[in-house]
């Protein structure tokens, strides 16, 4: 015989005689998970506890996402790029250094483009 226990929303428990399983709908999609296998009352009622606190837990303190690959590289490569082309205007302004500015700027944008990625995944 199996009880049916709710739990935040598109969680549950199914409790039988020999186990417990936990189902969960993410996206249309339902999951089952087999957690215990067959043990005593006492150990069955500690697993079930635990596992609520977690869940519940879970839902109260969802962790941040980090940050995709493409953002990490546009927050890289932007920088480096506005040096350049920062730099190659100010030396077709000023004659004599020819390329002064230019890598100037691309390494200031190099720097830059590192303290940009350091800072978001620090975040």
């Amino acid at each position: 015989m199996s009880a049916w226990l709710y739990l935040c929303g598109e969680w549950n428990f199914t409790i039988s005689s020999d186990s417990i399983a936990v189902n969960f709908r993410k996206q249309g999609q339902v999951s089952s998970l087999n957690l215990i296998p067959a043990m005593n009352n006492q150990q069955l009622k500690n697993k079930i506890e635990y596992q609520v606190k977690r869940i519940k837990k879970a839902k109260q303190d969802p962790r941040p996402e980090p940050p995709s690959i493409g953002t990490l590289g546009l927050v890289m490569i932007l920088p480096i790029v506005g040096g350049v082309y920062l730099g190659h205007w100010l030396d077709e302004m000023v004659e004599g250094y020819s390329t002064h500015w230019t890598i100037s700027l691309l390494f200031t944008g190099i720097v830059v483009g590192f303290f940009n990625v350091y800072f978001l995944i620090k975040d």
